[in-house]
């Protein structure tokens, strides 16, 4: 087994590229919203209802600063905050119909762009080459 010392150099490099992939994403927004925003509505679409503490979590910022993204999202419609039945101080935030079209609207941006530079810039075995990447990179998550 090689040792973690002898992979820092491919471990900067992948780290830089995935780094700049996912900041060149998030500049293909079709709308407003911020990195932030993006990533609680994509959160609550994808694992459902949290509490305010939860996302915070998520985000790895304190509750106080998630409450301004969460009230922004709220005016906007996007989300809907609703207290526990069995805990009136809990208050679950879950994502509207509208939220979800939003969000939807933010990935398929970002996929359109994305399916274009592939196309652009990578033949089909490189294609090939980087959907085998995906499958590694997604086991690398998930340790």
């Amino acid at each position: 087994m090689t040792a973690a010392a002898d992979l820092l150099p491919a471990a900067t490099r992948l780290r830089t590229a995935v780094a700049r992939v996912h900041r060149r994403l998030r500049r293909e927004s079709a709308g407003s919203l911020t990195a932030t925003q993006t990533s609680v509505l994509a959160r609550l679409d994808r694992e459902g209802p949290a509490t305010l503490t939860e996302l915070a979590a998520d985000e790895g910022v304190r509750p106080q600063s998630i409450a301004v993204s969460l009230d922004r999202l709220e005016q906007q419609g996007l989300i809907a905050r609703r207290r526990a039945d069995h805990d009136r101080r809990r208050v679950t935030i879950s994502i509207t119909e509208r939220g979800r079209e939003t969000i939807v609207s933010e990935r398929r941006s970002r996929d359109l762009w994305l399916a274009g530079a592939l196309g652009a810039e990578l033949d089909a075995e490189q294609r090939d080459l980087l959907l085998h990447a995906c499958e590694l990179l997604d086991r690398l998550a998930e340790r």
